[in-house]
């Protein structure tokens, strides 16, 4: 991805209400310290954050570089978590639990559906 970071200049930008130029890491700024912004509904942020995140991601995998972006991924919860205390960092293994279980379920009803298929109970 050569224009990667032109991208995500672009997408985080209007996200942190700030001039492209300005724009500083997420681990910098602060609730408090962020310029007010409309509010956003949660499907439309989610939508960003999936597609910045899936980008990011994708580069990782294109330079091979899984290591660094799980470290960098691990600092960024580890910086939520000590910022927000206890409770962001029980939230935080509440949900990753919860994505991994789903991940489980996922893979364990491909599992079936393709011994049924292998037996004949359904259709290939």
């Amino acid at each position: 991805m050569s224009d990667f970071k032109e991208f995500l200049d672009k997408v985080l930008a209007p996200i942190r209400g700030e001039a492209q130029d300005e724009a500083l890491p997420a681990a910098i700024i602060l609730p408090s310290e962020a310029k007010a912004a409309a509010a956003v509904p949660e499907d439309e942020l989610r939508r960003r954050y999936v597609a910045v995140a899936g980008a990011v991601f994708a580069d990782a995998l294109e330079h091979r570089a899984l290591p660094v972006f799980a470290d960098v991924l691990a600092w960024e919860l580890a910086v939520i978590a000590h910022r927000y205390g206890s409770p962001a960092t029980a939230d935080i293994m509440q949900k990753f639990g919860a994505h991994l279980e789903r991940l489980g379920a996922v893979d364990e009803a491909q599992r079936e559906a393709d011994k049924a298929r292998e037996e004949g109970r359904l259709p290939s």
